[in-house]
């Protein structure tokens, strides 16, 4: 009798447990998913919808498409703020100002402030290519002094091919206010992730220009063809996910035999080619 009841007992048990896991299981499917919250959802896409990068350039010299500007050393601050629209591309604005440590011309106002350029642009993905379309306003707050250049405008446009081994890269620039000339470029560029922090670059450009362009930075000289060419090796080291230094050294030179020595740099005699660099501290968001 004793065996028996103890049989009974444990068959109950194991009834009372399978009718508990039923239940659970029923509970179980008809409680439906929780949908994830929508204000996370939110805050992370607005956190994505703008970016914002602002970095100071210190360089030893102010070279511009082959032309030495300045030999001595300038300080170049640049922001950009973006608006990214997923698969619609990315709009942005950016800012850049040039000051000279050194006076220019024997004249040094603001601080040496001598340059200051607003572009406005937007950049898209299509396949491997990413294309690029902007405008650029450049402005000499100098201008008061008749040594000064006047402002003027580009269209800018860039393409390039994204792979992982070299990228080839264009870029097209279009002065339709001063110049009326077209200056472009072409390029090579080799990115290498070190470590996660650390980051190196060379890259490799060849510039040239149509007769109006030439006629204006050269001295009227009618020729069109190659400026200038470009050799950098430059690196970047993340020190947060939103600060970094960087370093760049190059080598330009202006190439055509026709406009060598006809473009004088602003602080001492004419030269054609340089060796160039500088580092670079940004925080980007």
């Amino acid at each position: 009798m004793k065996t028996q009841s103890l049989r009974n007992t444990f068959f109950c048990l194991i009834a009372i447990g399978f009718n508990l896991s039923g239940l659970s299981l029923v509970a179980t499917a008809q409680t439906p998913a929780q949908p994830p919250d929508e204000k996370i959802l939110q805050k992370e896409k607005d956190e994505n919808l703008f970016s914002f990068e602002c970095y100071v350039d210190l360089y030893s010299a102010y070279i511009w498409r082959g032309l030495i500007l300045t030999e001595n050393p300038v300080w170049q601050p640049n922001a950009n703020l973006g608006l990214n629209l997923d698969e619609y591309g990315k709009l942005y604005t950016a800012f850049f100002a040039n000051f000279n440590t050194s006076t220019r011309l024997g004249h040094n106002h603001c601080g040496g402030l001598d340059e200051i350029d607003y572009t406005l642009g937007y950049e898209f993905d299509i396949s491997f290519l990413k294309l690029g379309i902007a405008h650029t306003w450049w402005t000499y707050p100098s201008v008061t002094d008749s040594q000064y250049e006047a402002s003027t405008r580009e269209i800018n446009l860039n393409a390039e091919i994204d792979n992982d081994y070299v990228i080839p890269f264009i870029e097209v620039d279009i002065d339709y206010a001063r110049a009326d000339g077209i200056y472009g470029l072409l390029g090579l560029r080799k990115e290498v992730q070190v470590v996660d922090q650390l980051m190196v670059g060379a890259e490799a450009t060849l510039g040239a220009g149509t007769n109006p362009y030439t006629n204006y930075y050269f001295d009227n000289n009618s020729k069109s063809g190659l400026v200038d060419g470009n050799i950098a090796i430059y690196s970047q080291f993340d020190i947060t996910d939103h600060i970094y230094l960087g370093a760049k050294i190059a080598y330009s030179a202006l190439l055509d035999s026709d406009i060598q020595g006809v473009y004088p740099v602003y602080d001492n005699n004419p030269t054609d080619n340089m060796i160039w660099g500088g580092i670079t501290f940004g925080v980007i968001f």
